[in-house]
């Protein structure tokens, strides 16, 4: 990199929008690296929109940054805020989806007949709704983030809960799947 990332960050706070393109560069590996650790298994438009996150989060990062300091290097801090603001998106958007939507992703076009569709899709939102019913909220939040894809000591860095307590609030979700189906 022909400038260091002080310089860039100096540039694009005087207003030059293609310093930001060379400090994204430099990091792209970093938010692909985060998104992969937040997002494995998931849907790719849920990584888009985790990147895109990431993305906003480096350019905050890089107009907060106090460049009078030397105690914390700016790809730490970068670090910090990329993670903390995709937590901060999977939390948000795990308590936004409503109870029917959590098979939504796994509901693929399994057959071209639309009434066999509409078959399945009421099923699958039946099923959910019964194995909700059975769940706790946090068992719920668990479960969401778990049929997405996300493993559980993700979850629970993104619900702020033990690794221990994930363990077993799947262990009895299993438990309670295993009286209904």
């Amino acid at each position: 990199m022909a400038k260091d990332v002080r310089e860039l960050i100096e540039e694009l706070r005087r207003g030059d929008k293609d310093s930001f393109n060379s400090i994204y560069s430099e990091y792209e590996p970093l938010i692909a690296s985060l998104v992969s650790k937040y997002c494995a298994g998931s849907v790719e438009s849920l990584d888009e929109d985790m990147t895109q996150e990431a993305l906003i989060a480096l350019y905050n990062s890089a107009m907060s940054y106090d460049l009078d300091q030397s105690e914390v290097s700016f790809g730490l801090y970068a670090k910090i805020c990329m993670s903390n603001r995709i937590i901060s998106a999977l939390r948000k958007r795990t308590a936004a989806y409503n109870d029917g939507d959590i098979f939504e992703y796994s509901l693929g076009d399994f057959d071209s007949d639309p009434s066999k569709q509409f078959d399945d899709r009421e099923s699958a939102r039946l099923l959910a709704e019964k194995i909700l019913s059975l769940l706790s909220p946090y068992e719920k939040s668990v479960f969401r983030m778990y049929v997405q894809g996300i493993n559980s000591s993700d979850i629970a860095q993104i619900l702020g809960k033990t690794p221990k307590s994930v363990d077993n609030a799947l262990s009895r979700i299993k438990s309670k799947l295993r009286k209904v189906l």
